[in-house]
């Protein structure tokens, strides 16, 4: 009995704190709903605006959040691991084989421009991220021994896995409900969101699989068409429906803090958990976790407010003002169409009135003939106050009409047009920075449950590295770590760098260093092909052997250095002399050979011969004021 006391005060707490949420977030998601309409198009066709033939919205709310997001992303960024602020090469040529995996296998760029659309426009992305682990029972068959000669086949039933990997879901606006008390921050590492409980809406069967539960129908309720397609809601489709086949169950899970008389024995003030309840039962106890599993992408809005805005709201009147006043506009114009008025009394052939010839003559009887009838100019007022308000809504949104692809601007000056663009260009910026440090929380989380949950063996696949080079570089620790020992770094201009851009950076950055001795020159050409030519196996374009003139200049570089004496140059000559052309053999065809090594390299120095070739060596020597190695030769 006492048991079943504290089940139920823990579940009227667990049902306060949602409706303290759902109240919480309720007022912001009603504001999301018009936003949204203002996106989609529908607003002025519901405003319930009398005496209008014609309707239009103008599209700067969707033209200001379409113009502005292949902006601040286009596409993933590569990751950098650093320890203690310096580079990690070989941990990030692997966690960057593991990272481009994700990327692909779990459609990242999809879910980050989802998310980024919301930040854009309504102010705020959520991203949920976690581990994902599905099993499907196969049946497999088996050799038992009877008795020592014979044995038969038996057929087993094996849980096997067809998915162990992470995931990354965007959280709907209307689905997700948040402590009253929370403060906002991206990756909340310190609980300054004391709570977070989403909702979601499962069949009988599946809640009763996952949860060995038997689910009683009173907890069942009617599916919400209009939360679906607002068409589906009306009741002549409804009555068309099977109601048994829109039922649901709904199921809210919490991942937050808890009082202590109610979390367990090993109970924390800082220690997050997670349990899954409805208004009726609790599915799931509560069971320890890190950290709750979300990302938040706010846009605008002050440090001591939780809840961001995008560019819906700042747009959102004025918007409605300039669509109102065209659609009136477009009115006036249909009224110029060509009306005559007939007075009382008058007979007309009305056939030749509207016959548009060039010459006719007009037959009319009565006192006063036909006259068009000319409706009045469009009000200047009109003019001037959409005109006020296109060059309003330009301010607040920071962009011209030309950065959507149009030429006509309310700013006409040179100098105004400029102001704007770098003021569009810094809000852009401030945005792109946002979007690339939510990309950079994301990847931290997702490699480290990475390291958590895959084995070497996986981990092998992925990258096809050898598992004994996995082992030894001891990248499975690492990326466990990744988060302590170790932190991610992201370009944030390769985010919205075009792949066209980088391709010829990477080009133009070979032909430039190709012939310096310090630059390792492998490393240039294998970035050259992979992002000038998207060559991925750049391995099978390297010789792995060095030219003459290559050798000379190493050389070179090492006398000047001090590394070598100068009289090494005359040995290395004598040396190659021997690997000069063979002679062909009479009828021996192919390929011509190369010119003789010992000639190129001495065309590669000022002089002709050996003795002038080492007069220079030793006059580098001198200009380098290092004395020569012990063996003086």
């Amino acid at each position: 009995m006492a048991k079943q006391k504290v089940n139920d005060d823990f579940l009227q707490i667990l049902k306060t704190r949602l409706g303290l949420a759902e109240r919480f977030s309720g007022r912001r998601n009603e504001n999301v709903k018009k936003w949204i309409k203002d996106y989609k198009l529908e607003t002025i066709l519901e405003a319930g605006i009398e005496g209008l033939s014609n309707k239009i919205q103008i599209p700067y709310i969707f033209s200001t959040v379409e113009s502005g997001l292949p902006t601040i992303f286009e596409r993933m960024p590569q990751i950098i691991m650093t320890q203690r602020g310096k580079m990690d090469r070989e941990f990030t040529n692997f966690a960057s084989k593991i990272w481009d995996y994700l990327v692909s296998k779990l459609g990242l760029e999809e879910e980050i421009e989802n998310i980024g659309t919301n930040f854009k426009l309504l102010g705020m992305g959520v991203a949920k991220y976690g581990w994902e682990v599905k099993k499907r029972n196969t049946i497999v068959e088996e050799q038992v021994p009877i008795n020592e000669t014979e044995s038969q086949t038996i057929q087993k039933m094996y849980p096997v896995p067809i998915k162990n990997q992470p995931f990354v879901k965007e959280m709907k606006y209307n689905s997700i409900y948040f402590s009253p008390e929370s403060v906002f921050k991206m990756d909340d590492e310190d609980n300054e969101i004391p709570y977070i409980i989403c909702r979601y809406v499962k069949t009988k069967e599946a809640v009763e699989q996952e949860y060995g539960i038997k689910v009683d129908d009173d907890e069942l309720e009617m599916l919400n068409l209009s939360e679906i397609d607002p068409d589906l809601a009306s009741e002549d489709l409804a009555k068309e429906f099977r109601e048994s086949d829109l039922k649901r169950i709904v199921l809210y899970e919490y991942y937050g803090l808890l009082p202590q008389e109610f979390a367990g024995k090993d109970w924390e003030a800082d220690q997050n958990y997670y349990l899954v309840f409805n208004k009726h039962r609790i599915y799931k106890q509560p069971e320890p976790i890190d950290k709750k599993p979300f990302l938040l992408l706010g846009n605008y809005g002050l440090s001591t407010d939780f809840w961001k805005f995008g560019d819906a709201k700042v747009l959102r009147e004025l918007e409605h003002d300039i669509s109102l006043g065209r659609s009136r506009m477009m009115d006036i114009r249909d009224k110029y169409g060509t009306k005559i008025a007939i007075p009382e009394g008058t007979t007309v052939d009305e056939a030749a009135l509207k016959r548009p010839a060039d010459f006719t003559i007009m037959r009319f009887s009565g006192n006063q003939m036909p006259v068009y009838v000319t409706p009045p100019p469009i009000p200047e007022a009109i003019m001037i106050a959409t005109d006020q308000s296109r060059s309003d809504i330009q301010m607040a949104a920071a962009q011209l009409d030309i950065s959507r692809g149009g030429i006509q601007s309310a700013v006409k000056t040179a100098t105004g047009q400029t102001i704007y663009a770098q003021a569009a260009e810094k809000r852009l910026n401030r945005q792109k920075k946002k979007i690339a440090m939510f990309i950079k929380a994301l990847a931290r989380n997702l490699l480290s449950l990475c390291g958590e949950n895959w084995d070497e063996e996986e981990l092998s696949k992925i990258t096809d590295i050898p598992l004994d080079e996995i082992k030894q570089a001891g990248f499975l620790e690492k990326m466990k770590n990744i988060g302590t020992l170790y932190d991610i770094s992201i370009d944030i201009e390769s985010v919205t760098m075009n792949r066209e851009t980088m391709a010829a950076q990477a080009i133009a950055l070979y032909r430039e260093v190709k012939d310096d001795p310090s630059i390792k020159h492998e490393e240039v050409l294998k970035d050259a092909l992979k992002i000038g030519f998207n060559i991925i196996d750049t391995d099978r374009y390297l010789a792995g052997e060095m030219t003459p003139e290559q050798l000379m200049t190493a050389v070179q570089q090492l006398i000047q250095m001090g590394i070598l004496p100068p009289e090494f140059i005359n040995t290395l000559i004598q040396a190659l002399q021997g690997m000069g052309q063979p002679q062909l053999s009479k009828g021996e065809e192919g390929r011509p050979m190369i010119q003789n090594p010992v000639e190129v390299m001495k065309k590669s120095m000022p002089g002709a011969n050996n003795l002038q070739i080492s007069a220079q060596n030793r006059a580098a020597y001198k200009q380098t004021g290092v004395p020569k190695g012990p063996q003086n030769i």
